[in-house]
């Protein structure tokens, strides 16, 4: 199964997957990852009469690669790619879809239109550090759409800006309430990196989406139901509390979440700056990527 969890109380390294696909609703499937980790992101499609729409396309060929090989089964033309936002592990495999239309809001397009950070990134991913060489001569594929209100890709798709994990998120919802991919506005048993965001508009955004959806798709772990967007807001909201010190950080659920010893002390970073207005990266995340 490709969201079998392991041992979600310390984190997990393991030689990079390219990841795999599964069902979770009539024509709605995930491409996920069996391990989480830096680099590894839930991708989505969702079959349409005559044609596929891909929701985000996976960092690197062995990932976007296999994930568009995987497609190629169900004999139908990939039209749209949709991208959540413009974090590297969403967006580097566009040119894996060479002939889809690209999706994304103004803040994603403002981003894939710069020249990749290849050199921060190999510091940060090592483990995929040949491949993200790459990018200095074939970077990822730009946005040819901008979505900047609510958009209607087809009656099973609408996209729905929101800001939170970046200024510039995109929630996919299929099926009217039925399934939300929310990108990097919700992870389930993993906990985010929210290096660049805006904590209290993120908590909020989170508190909506249980609202929005009976299932969602995260970014990172297993899909889930609505309650899991009100743990993670509430994760969210206790990295606040925290007020610049991890070891403030209150209980709850998140203490068995993967990816947790590092990430934490990025977030609580974070979420500090962004409650004093600034918009400055974590120290503990520019260190982790070879800037200080």
């Amino acid at each position: 199964m490709p969201f079998r969890r392991r041992n979600t109380k310390r984190s997990v390294t393991a030689a990079p997957d390219p990841g795999a696909l599964s069902e979770i609703a009539d024509g709605i499937l995930v491409w996920g990852h069996p391990v989480p980790g830096n680099g590894r992101a839930n991708c989505g499609v969702v079959v349409e009469d005559d044609w596929l729409i891909v929701i985000d396309a996976g960092m690197v060929p062995s990932q976007s690669a296999a994930f568009s090989k995987a497609l190629s089964t169900f004999g139908r033309p990939i039209r749209h790619l949709v991208l959540t936002h413009a974090h590297i592990e969403h967006c580097g495999g566009t040119a894996s879809f060479p002939l889809a239309a690209i999706y994304g809001s103004p803040a994603t397009s403002q981003a894939l239109d710069l020249p990749p950070s290849i050199a921060a990134y190999q510091a940060f991913m090592p483990d995929y550090a040949r491949e993200l060489a790459g990018f200095a001569d074939h970077p990822p594929r730009p946005v040819s759409h901008v979505v900047d209100g609510p958009a209607r890709l087809s009656s099973r798709v609408e996209l729905l800006p929101a800001t939170g994990h970046t200024a510039g998120d995109l929630i996919a919802l299929v099926d009217g309430d039925a399934v939300a991919f929310t990108g990097g506005l919700i992870n389930n048993g993993v906990a985010p990196l929210g290096f660049q965001s805006l904590f209290e508009t993120w908590a909020g955004t989170a508190r909506l989406l249980a609202d929005l959806a009976d299932l969602v798709v995260p970014a990172e772990g297993p899909p889930g139901p609505a309650t899991v967007a009100t743990i993670f807001a509430d994760y969210l909201s206790a990295c606040l509390a925290a007020r610049g010190d991890v070891a403030a950080l209150q209980p709850g659920p998140w203490d068995e979440w993967a990816e947790a010893q590092f990430r934490n002390r990025v977030n609580v970073e974070r979420a500090q700056l962004s409650a004093t207005g600034s918009v400055a990266i974590s120290p503990t995340m520019l260190r982790a990527l070879g800037v200080l």
